[in-house]
Order: C-alpha cells, then sequence, then structure tokens
C-alpha cells in the first residue's frame, strides 16, 4: 500500500507529524506514511497551521488548498492537496507521480 492516491487532480497524502524539530522537513517513509518535521509546537493548532504552510509552499500551491481530511489532533494524517502545482523532488524519489 502506498502512502499517496490521486482523486482525479487531488493528491490525498497520508503523514506522520514530527512536531518540534529543529526544522521543518520532508523526513521519509514511516511505515505506510510518509513523514514530516515541524518546528511548531501543537499547541493552538500552530503545527496544523504550519504543516499547510509548508506543504503550500513544497507544492506551490496556497495555504487555502491544504485540507485535513483526517487526524486533525493528532500525528497521523490523511492531507488533500488541491491540484498540487508541483511535486517536491524528494517525494517524486519517493514513488508520487502526477496523475495520467
Amino acid at each position: 500500500m502506498s502512502f499517496y492516491r490521486w482523486d482525479n487532480e487531488n493528491l490525498i497524502i497520508d503523514l506522520r507529524i514530527q512536531p518540534r524539530a529543529s526544522q521543518c522537513a520532508f523526513a521519509g517513509p514511516y511505515g505506510q506514511r510518509y513523514k514530516v518535521r515541524l518546528t511548531a509546537t501543537p499547541a493552538d493548532n500552530k503545527a496544523n497551521q504550519q504543516l499547510a504552510n509548508f506543504l503550500g509552499k513544497s507544492f506551490t500551491v496556497a495555504p487555502s488548498h491544504i485540507r485535513i481530511l483526517s487526524g486533525g489532533t493528532g500525528r497521523n494524517k490523511r492531507v488533500l492537496i488541491q491540484a498540487p502545482g508541483t511535486i517536491p523532488p524528494v517525494l517524486r524519489e519517493a514513488g508520487i507521480r502526477n496523475p495520467e
């Protein structure tokens, strides 16, 4: 099973979030998910806001085009990215390809 799937032009990706990291970055596969490190704390929704900003910048979409489908208060999240403009190189290496 893969950590991502396409729903028409939208990308749905399963992530494992590590808050309070030294920098924001894609960390690599984590079981059936892909690990993302964030510097924000999980308090007051700061990590979710930073995740939307980080993914928006990484996929060249507005943060408003990032939606957390499940796991809003946990570390395991399913996220929808509406019509990503690009796929970050690290995720292309992990197997994500544009939909055919």
